[in-house]
């Protein structure tokens, strides 16, 4: 496709909200590994954090790829709020951070976006893949996987959408960029306005075309201690549920697939 060019944005949380800081570190430089593995060099990458990683730089772990510090609002307060109020406080330092990306990449002839977590991996192919199919204005990422990296099982994901926020690659046209960040810019973007779990609907009520790729494009990282969503599972009988799902589902990848995945077996 010519002219083509992924902005791809990646929100950091912020160290003092993390568990452990070095888990972070490491998961945000796998996925940065996986953008410097990309077949195609069409994408420039921006990570958006109150803190840089200590540990490496990102300008050299990944090309393409650079750091932007978030100084605009504090991290959520995890001491004075909790419960959906702590969730809506991450919501908005996610999305806020995506927001500032967005400004920081507009003036790099940007043709599509593409919010990233900080914990997930892309297949080499990522981007050569969106790539290829200039025709449509959206793409949704449902076909992928889970890896539960404390134990090692993969497990293939059908609807990564409904589960998983780096699932959406828009048009340009599709999304506003503010000029500057306040406390209510970041619904200006594709990505504060829609919901993950409700692209699709939003896609088709709008009658914008979409395409969902065969491929298994995306690895949601699952129990490395820094997912939002690990509190669902405090009660022991969810966390047997949990664990009994995982073996049944387990996929065994050659090692050659693995490594496409950004996956070190």
């Amino acid at each position: 496709m010519q002219n083509f060019k992924l902005g791809i944005v990646i929100p950091l949380k912020a160290k003092a909200v993390s568990q452990n800081w070095a888990t972070v570190e490491d998961a945000l430089a796998k996925v940065l590994s996986t953008i410097n593995s990309q077949t195609s060099s069409n994408f420039e990458c921006v990570v958006v954090g109150h803190d840089e990683p200590e540990g490496y730089n990102i300008n050299e772990l990944s090309i393409n790829s650079s750091f932007v510090q978030f100084t605009e609002f504090s991290p959520p307060n995890q001491d004075e709020i909790s419960g959906m109020e702590l969730q809506l406080g991450y919501e908005f330092d996610r999305c806020s951070k995506i927001a500032k990306g967005m400004i920081y990449l507009n003036d790099k002839n940007v043709t599509h976006w593409f919010a990233l977590d900080a914990d997930d991996l892309l297949h080499k192919e990522f981007v050569a893949t969106i790539e290829r199919f200039p025709e449509h204005k959206a793409f949704v990422i449902d076909r992928g996987y889970f890896y539960f990296e404390n134990n090692g099982i993969l497990n293939e994901v059908d609807n990564l959408s409904l589960v998983c926020g780096s699932t959406c690659v828009i048009n340009c046209a599709l999304s506003s960029i503010p000029t500057k960040i306040t406390d209510t810019s970041y619904r200006e973007t594709f990505y504060g306005k829609i919901p993950h779990m409700e692209v699709k609907n939003h896609l088709a009520e709008n009658h914008i075309s979409y395409h969902i790729p065969k491929e298994r494009l995306v690895v949601y990282i699952r129990d490395h201690g820094e997912n939002i969503s690990d509190y669902y599972f405090t009660n022991w009988i969810p966390r047997i549920k949990k664990w009994v799902k995982q073996r049944l589902k387990s996929q065994t990848l050659s090692a050659a697939e693995y490594q496409d995945l950004g996956i070190k077996k």
